[in-house]
């Protein structure tokens, strides 16, 4: 839509603040809400005379719809001020770190490590949930000497001895669990800190 990435980034951060003030709704009724907003910020840009380049543009029709949470109160009335905000599903995680990342190198460090947090969770807990379902082909396995071998979905080679216990394969679960619910809980403080920054 936008050739100018900074266009493109106040676009993307103006959505982002109107999901996260949206958040208590559901999904359905987010994304028809976001669309509307969407579809009248196009038909500013698209049919009323603004000057400037994109971003000036954009900034104009955003600043002419006002803040989403102003402008969307009407629309959700309790639901939204009385319910704190929570954090959206999957797609709105993933824009968050784009943003986040865009931001300049060490933003992209810190919301690539938080990817890998969060890689690191899933991983652990699956391949110890799977140890417990699967214990000859999933899991932690010792080779042979010092020969470690991590076995995420247990569909490929069997053989070695199996490290992970049922308690400890339990313990594993909750551990990537709670790497996979710090992450989250961390791209939402990034979340609220773009927004506080695009405030």
């Amino acid at each position: 839509m936008f050739k100018d990435a900074r266009a493109r980034r106040a676009w993307s951060l103006y959505f982002l603040k109107a999901e996260a003030v949206l958040s208590p709704l559901s999904a359905g009724v987010r994304r028809e809400l976001i669309a509307d907003l969407k579809a009248h910020v196009a038909d500013i840009l698209a049919n009323e005379p603004l000057a400037g380049d994109e971003l000036a543009r954009l900034n104009a029709a955003l600043e002419r719809v006002g803040n989403p949470k102003e402008f969307l109160a009407p629309l959700v009335v309790d639901a939204v001020f009385k319910a704190p905000p929570t954090f959206g599903g999957l797609g709105m995680t993933l824009r968050t770190l784009s943003l986040y990342a865009e931001r300049g190198t060490t933003y992209f460090l810190r919301a690539f490590g938080l990817f890998l947090v969060a890689a690191a969770g899933f991983c652990l807990s699956l391949a110890s949930l799977n140890s417990l379902f699967r214990p000859q082909s999933a899991g932690l396995f010792q080779l042979g000497g010092d020969e470690l071998q991590l076995r995420v979905l247990g569909l490929g080679t069997t053989g070695g001895h199996q490290l992970l216990e049922p308690w400890m394969a339990a313990l594993l679960i909750l551990i990537g669990i709670a790497l996979i619910v710090f992450a989250v809980r961390r791209a939402r403080h990034m979340l609220l800190e773009l927004i506080a920054q695009a405030a």
